[in-house]
């Protein structure tokens, strides 16, 4: 028998190489909620040149959306502030807060509708997520050869579970 290889320990990240790691694309949520949405027919662009680089566009709709991070961008329900170097982070959070407002603005005068979706809102309820989706393309009007033109949200119905997880809890669309 063959004494076991000693494991070697992994080393501490500094926290600079801990930042480098955070992805800005293809994060889990965006993938969840990319792949909702291509099962259920929906096709869209990935980071089509527009300001602030959606995560999905819907061009015929003109429709940007972006899966905006609890932590990066601040938000009411789960930003927790750092406490250490609190002042850089509050400065950091106020610049990415401007930021999307200002994109929004910009995306809106060239004639785009901005969506935003906390990242906790695709993770925790897929389903009502893709019906925001679905919803905002169908206010939008119609575009040929769009799936979303003949789609409705089902009003008060069960998410399906192939959205949600064998393992998540009942949900209805609001």
């Amino acid at each position: 028998m063959q004494p076991r290889a000693k494991r070697q320990r992994a080393t501490r990240l500094t926290k600079s190489e801990q930042m480098a790691r955070v992805r800005s694309q293809g994060t889990d949520p965006e993938l969840k909620l990319r792949r909702a949405l291509w099962g259920l027919g929906f096709r869209y662009r990935l980071r089509q040149s527009l300001p602030g680089t959606p995560d999905l566009t819907f061009p015929a709709r003109r429709l940007a959306v972006f899966v905006d991070g609890c932590f990066w961008h601040g938000c009411p329900d789960h930003y927790v502030a750092p406490v250490v170097n609190a002042a850089f982070w509050e400065a950091k959070l106020a610049r990415n807060q401007n930021r999307d407002r200002t994109v929004d603005a910009v995306l809106q005068a060239s004639g785009w509708q901005s969506l935003r979706l906390w990242e906790h809102e695709v993770n925790q309820h897929p389903g009502l997520a893709v019906a925001r989706v679905a919803d905002a393309l169908a206010a939008l009007g119609s575009a040929t050869n769009d799936h979303a033109t003949s789609w409705t949200s089902p009003p008060m119905t069960r998410a399906p579970a192939s959205l949600d997880g064998p393992e998540a809890p009942e949900r209805r669309f609001l």
